[in-house]
């Protein structure tokens, strides 16, 4: 079932958003889990798709907003998680329904 996203600030974007899960990585429950935003830019061409490495200790304590393309779900997650996020927001850039994200990484 979608569960639903909460972003309080900056008050542009603020509201409940759908939301779906991956099928790897901790399973999410009950609690929240509450930290600043940040867009993902790894130095690439396509900076916020996070398919190459962030800089170590660049995203430390934050939830990484990365776009969707290009690379695999599991790459996009491992790469936040080795900089340092605490969690993953992928951004749905496609018009339709939010889908769970697929792939396979029991180091996530």
């Amino acid at each position: 079932t979608n569960k639903f996203l909460t972003i309080n600030s900056p008050s542009s974007i603020a509201g409940e958003y759908i939301t779906a899960t991956a099928q790897f990585g901790a399973t999410i429950t009950s609690t929240p889990v509450t930290g600043d935003l940040v867009l993902v830019n790894d130095g690439s061409a396509n900076p916020t798709l996070g398919c190459s490495a962030s800089p170590a200790g660049s995203l430390t304590g934050k939830i990484a907003v990365i776009d969707r393309g290009e690379c695999a779900f599991t790459i996009k997650v491992k790469n936040a998680q080795t900089a340092g996020a605490i969690g993953v927001i992928v951004v749905n850039n496609v018009t339709g329904s939010v889908g769970n994200m697929g792939g396979t990484d029991a180091t996530i």
